[in-house]
Parts: structure tokens; sequence; C-alpha cells
């Protein structure tokens, strides 16, 4: 959506809640909008164009649907999601595994940095979440190992560390393949 749009849609955005705008408040709200989108063009510019919204804004909404209601989970490449936080929050027993760190932390919310191929839980676990994970295994581009065949060996481990009945949420990529 190009700003220019953007700013249209705001201003009508406005004028459809407050119908009956004084001079004052209409001078408000075009005040409003035109700061809104400058600091669009200045995020903008500062990040490149990078859009920050991504995958997850669908899948994760899918995870809470799907999801158990309680129990133990394992959140399996979470370094840069807020995903086991949350579930951690609503009451669930949360182990996170990355190879890279996690900087969030919860009472619930156990955070093993390690990679995955070596790791051992010791247990096992209600539900194990691979959102958006599966095919970044071997690449050796996030701290893990470079390894063939990697997608297999980690669902067979995996698979190992749910308990009878327990649930594998996965979620993958849908559109043109790139590594990014």
């Amino acid at each position: 959506m190009g700003l220019n749009h953007m700013n249209e849609q705001v201003t009508d955005t406005f004028r459809w809640y407050f119908p009956h705008q004084g001079n004052m408040r209409a001078l408000m709200n075009k005040a409003m909008s035109t700061a809104l989108v400058g600091a669009f063009r200045f995020r903008n510019w500062m990040c490149g164009g990078e859009v920050f919204v991504n995958e997850r804004i669908v899948e994760y909404p899918q995870v809470f649907r799907w999801i158990k209601p309680h129990g133990a989970v394992l959140d399996i490449g979470c370094a840069k999601s807020r995903l086991p936080y949350h579930l951690a929050s609503w009451g669930y027993e949360v182990h996170g595994i990355d190879a890279r760190p996690y900087a969030l932390t919860h009472p619930s919310l156990h955070f093993h940095q390690t990679d995955l191929f070596t790791w051992q839980p010791g247990r096992t676990f209600d539900v194990v979440l691979l959102i958006s994970t599966l095919e970044h295994f071997g690449l050796g581009r996030y701290g893990d190992k470079v390894l063939s065949d990697a997608e297999r060996d980690a669902v067979q481990r995996i698979g190992a560390w749910l308990t009878p009945g327990g649930q594998l949420i996965v979620t993958v990529p849908f559109g043109v393949p790139v590594v990014t």
C-alpha cells in the first residue's frame, strides 16, 4: 500500500468515525494523518524498506486455535518468537530450544540454548511446535550444524519427545522459496 493511499485511508477513517468535526478537530486529524505518514516514511528510510510483518501474523492465531488447552509445550527454533512467552503467560509449561539466545523470561518458560541434534531433553512434551522452523534445519545459518537430510532426522528426534497422543504443530512457508 502506498503512503499516499494510506494517508487517504486514515483521513477517511477519521471522517467516518467523527462525521461532525469542527474546524479544529478536522485540522488535528489532518495533522495526525500527516504525522503518521511522515513516521512511516521515516521508518521506511531507517529500515531500508524492510517489511516487519511476516507469516507469523497468520501462524500464531492458528497455533492458538489448534493447541491443546494445557500441558507441557516445546517450541523449537524460538529465538525470534514471542510465542513461548505468550503460552507461558497463559499457563502452559513452555520449553524453548534454539541455537541462538532468547531474550524474554517468564517463570513458566525454560529456554535451552543448544543445537536440536545434540539436545537430550530427558522428558516428553504434550505439544511440540515447529513454527516456520523445519525448513531451516541443517542450513548452518542460525548457529546450527550443516546437515543433509536434517528435516527427516529432526522429525525422528522430535517424534520421540512427544507423549503418546501428543500434538505436533508444524507450519511451513508458502510462496517463492528464498533463504533470508
